[in-house]
């Protein structure tokens, strides 16, 4: 037999009330509110983990240079450098003796992205305009 509770006027019920998905609805609406900036912020993560490996690639480039020029390339066109697509590296100095670069992606704004010295190059400014405060040779990013 049949209970009252599969029925709905005499029928089977078919589907879910309005109600029932208008429920559904606000519970994956606010699951998907939690779940945005944790996938915006791992998005920025990777972008700035692509700017620090063109950064150390480009610091094997440059050496590499050194050793056949015995200076530092000023321009990624003098190295050859290609780097990874959306990041845009810019030499600010190149010596003898050492070099400076800043580096950022298309997919970052402009105030983010990160900055490298080696040597006795000039500690240069990161995206956002503050100084780099770490040692030669160690990459520091801004988000």
């Amino acid at each position: 037999m049949k209970s009252t509770s599969d029925t709905v006027h005499g029928r089977f019920r078919r589907g879910f009330t309005l109600v029932e998905l208008l429920a559904v609805m606000m519970i994956l609406g606010i699951l998907a509110l939690f779940a945005i900036p944790r996938f915006v912020d791992m998005r920025e993560r990777a972008h700035m983990t692509a700017i620090t490996s063109d950064f150390h690639n480009f610091g094997l480039s440059q050496e590499e240079y050194k050793g056949a020029h015995e200076t530092y390339a000023a321009s990624l066109v003098d190295l050859r450098f290609q780097g990874s697509d959306g990041v845009h590296l810019e030499v600010t100095e190149a010596t003898a003796t050492g070099w400076a670069a800043v580096g950022t992606h298309l997919g970052l704004p402009p105030n983010q992205g990160c900055a490298i010295f080696l040597g006795d190059a000039q500690r240069p400014a990161l995206p956002d305009g503050q100084p780099h405060s770490l040692g030669s040779g160690v990459v520091e990013c801004r988000r």
